[in-house]
């Protein structure tokens, strides 16, 4: 029991932690605490548990690293002293325990993943409870007459987003980047029609999912992802065929008719070019932004201090109450000044060039579509949090984790062919 245990440890301790970070955008395990506990907290939880447990069964002192973390360091040195001087110290204080125990989840994943057989299961995780919850998701919104021909009566008024439990319906649906780029990359490169048609089916679900948050941020997000990949493998055939699926479906469902004409008012919206409250408040939101940081001589106003700080450039009648920013660079250089700003930069190179690496690696067919998928992945979030601020979103930290996880890897697996070459 104990071998099985211990050579299958990922399977034990990062499972409940992805199928916990999905099932947390659907239900609360207990909403009416100060904190709410959430299916994520309990698999994270679970997660630590199990892997402290191992560590002293074996009385394993070691811990692998992956090179971040002089990074890490510096750019928790800013926060802490910025927190000094923030307006928002105890939000500031709660966010950053987060993020450290959110970035500390990543060296879960590249401590306990050793082989491609715990990457291939765990991808298969993430597809499967992606789908599940995208169904779930579905459910509630495509297949909820009422709410369809509501929003279509509205169209670019005041649409109902669906959102699952997730405040924002611009996470719930970010969510589902890193199984749409999988997936994606999965059908380009399998040979095998059972999986294609299979992953075509889980993708359609999914799509779906996200085209009824109507975020369009995420949208646009996928759609620089996706864009990567088909030039990467130029097989738009694949696109072709997904297609034909989806105008079958709107000839067959009436529901996708009025769903799909919803969606592309709200599409519209992008390329419209004409000014609404959403494109005035971000341009607000950036210049506000700018005008921190000059006035706080390029230190930032504090961690967390952006929506106080903008509150006094702006009144709630021009931002019709909105605070939040909405572009991770800014905010960063806004509430942490120029030199946070620059090494949070090089942390997303950093990040970027790993998953990139791991794109290069053919040894191996499995890395090499995981590799393109987490690159895809990266991109993809990058362009998301030009729309989005914030560093709490539990997926971008376990797409970190896979990534060096991934990269860890295809590197054992170089050495056992030269080994086996020798």
């Amino acid at each position: 029991m104990l071998t099985y245990f211990f050579s299958n440890e990922s399977r034990f301790i990062i499972v409940p932690i992805i199928i916990g970070a999905y099932l947390s955008g659907l239900f609360y395990l207990a909403e009416n605490l100060s904190v709410p506990l959430t299916a994520f907290q309990l698999g994270l939880a679970l997660g630590c548990i199990i892997f402290f447990f191992k560590k002293l069964i074996l009385r394993d002192s070691t811990f692998q690293i992956y090179g971040l973390e002089f990074l890490y360091l510096l750019l928790a040195l800013f926060i802490i002293f910025s927190i000094v001087y923030t307006p928002e110290r105890e939000d500031a204080l709660f966010s950053s325990i987060r993020i450290a125990v959110l970035v500390f989840m990543s060296y879960i994943f590249v401590n306990t993943i050793h082989y491609e057989k715990d990457i291939r299961f765990i991808l298969i995780v993430i597809v499967v409870t992606s789908t599940i919850v995208a169904f779930t998701s579905l459910m509630q919104s495509l297949f909820n007459p009422d709410l369809v021909i509501t929003n279509y009566i509205n169209q670019s008024n005041s649409i109902i987003r669906e959102s699952g439990n997730e405040v924002d319906p611009n996470i719930f649906a970010s969510n589902f980047i890193m199984p749409v780029m999988l997936l994606c990359t999965t059908i380009m490169k399998s040979k095998s029609r059972l999986l294609q048609s299979m992953c075509l089916l889980s993708l359609l679900i999914i799509v779906l999912a996200v085209l009824s948050t109507y975020s369009r941020s995420v949208w646009v997000s996928i759609a620089v992802g996706i864009l990567y990949i088909i030039l990467k493998f130029k097989r738009v055939d694949i696109i072709i065929y997904a297609l034909i699926i989806v105008a079958l479906g709107i000839l067959l469902m009436p529901e996708l008719r009025v769903f799909f004409s919803t969606v592309l008012e709200r599409m519209q919206d992008i390329f419209a070019g004409t000014e609404d409250d959403s494109s005035n408040i971000r341009l607000m939101l950036g210049i506000g932004a700018i005008k921190m940081f000059f006035d706080s001589y390029f230190m930032g106003v504090g961690f967390q201090g952006f929506s106080t700080y903008f509150q006094n450039y702006y009144t709630i009648q021009q931002t019709i109450g909105v605070y939040e920013p909405h572009n991770i660079l800014y905010t960063i250089f806004a509430e942490i000044g120029i030199l946070g700003f620059i090494v949070f930069l090089y942390l997303i190179y950093k990040i970027i060039h790993t998953a990139y690496s791991c794109s290069k690696v053919n040894d191996s067919k499995l890395i090499n579509i995981v590799g393109h998928s987490l690159l895809a992945s990266s991109i993809s979030y990058l362009v998301f949090y030009q729309f989005y601020g914030g560093l709490t979103n539990s997926f971008i930290y376990i797409l970190i984790g896979l990534i060096f996880a991934t990269k860890k890897v295809s590197q054992n697996e170089i050495l056992d062919l030269e080994f086996i070459k020798n």
